[in-house]
């Protein structure tokens, strides 16, 4: 994808969509996902799977009730492998409930931002962050805004 092609797609996704989901258009598209082809979208929710993965993985849990860390380790382990199968194509994810899908990643999008904040984080200069690094392929510095 050429520059100029890639900064179009930007900007016309930005226009209407904002910066941050231009970003994932733009990561999407330079990981040759295409938009609302099947075997894209399945792909995208083993990404999807695999990230809160790393989430749980970041975590140290404390509780009274049984609740342990090891206990979501194996769960981040588990949700490790169902992503990346369905990432790599060794399984297939389907969307049969668009409303309860965009529902859910609307309140894990606001959980996450709200995680964030809470924790004096960032949020919206990692996004600005993985904006530039989508367009420039490199790794962004996540280190700076915690």
């Amino acid at each position: 994808m050429t520059a100029n092609t890639t900064e179009s797609i930007l900007k016309d996704v930005q226009d209407t969509h904002g910066a941050a989901y231009a970003a994932a258009a733009i990561v999407a598209i330079n990981g040759g996902f295409i938009e609302g082809e099947e075997a894209s979208i399945s792909r995208q929710v083993g990404l999807l799977v695999m990230h809160l993965s790393d989430v749980i993985r970041a975590l140290t849990i404390e509780s009274a009730t049984g609740v342990t860390s090891n206990a979501m380790q194996e769960l981040a382990a588990h949700l490790e492998a169902c992503g990346s199968a369905i990432h790599e194509g060794a399984a297939v994810a389907k969307i049969y409930d668009r409303e309860q899908v965009l529902n859910a990643i609307c309140n894990a999008e606001i959980a996450g931002n709200a995680l964030a904040w809470l924790a004096g984080m960032s949020k919206v200069k990692a996004d600005a962050a993985a904006l530039a690094a989508a367009l420039s392929g490199e790794e962004p510095d996540f280190a700076k805004f915690v």
